[in-house]
């Protein structure tokens, strides 16, 4: 198969009707989504389908099988703030997948220049603020300090909006 065959060959329709009906991600379904990723990787911006990233997230979301966060800790690079939430959201509060993302979350947290409406800067301050609340007992004292200066940082920064500040505050009543 050519690449555009392989790219038009991948249903997402089909496949979420298949997991709400209780079916899991085939082996072919993982290797169509692995191919589609990168397909899409070396597409300049302005050629990616965000349409099929999306519904490719959703069927991820939808599969519910941490053991696919390689996949999905792709999306992160993406340079678009609503996939890097949607990544993080599935990675963090659905499958509490957090372990090796806490500097990318703390570089999120202090803002992406292609953040320009600050989605993705609140939905990874609600993330961290989830993983405080989970990991209260065992968590690394040292992340646990970098958080709480993020909070600080945060509560600094005059460009961020007031529902992030407001985040930070909640974060910071954690502590």
């Amino acid at each position: 198969m050519t690449e555009s065959e392989l790219i038009q060959d991948f249903d997402g329709e089909s496949i979420l009707l298949a997991l709400s009906k209780g079916a899991t991600l085939t082996a072919d379904e993982i290797e169509s989504i692995k191919f589609y990723l990168e397909y899409s990787k070396k597409q300049p911006k302005n050629k990616r389908s965000l349409e099929e990233i999306y519904l490719i997230l959703t069927v991820l979301n939808k599969a519910n099988n941490p053991e696919l966060h390689y996949i999905v800790e792709q999306f992160l690079d993406f340079q678009d703030p609503i996939v890097a939430a949607f990544a993080l959201e599935i990675l963090v509060k659905k499958w509490g997948v957090y372990q090796d993302l806490h500097e990318r979350l703390v570089k999120f947290a202090l803002g992406m220049p292609w953040d320009r409406e600050q989605d993705l800067r609140e939905t990874t301050l609600e993330c961290i603020k989830t993983i405080i609340q989970e990991e209260t007992e065992n968590f690394n004292e040292e992340i646990l300090l970098r958080y709480k200066s993020l909070c600080e940082e945060i509560l600094k920064d005059k460009t961020c909006t007031e529902d992030i500040r407001e985040l930070a505050l909640e974060m910071k009543s954690l502590f």
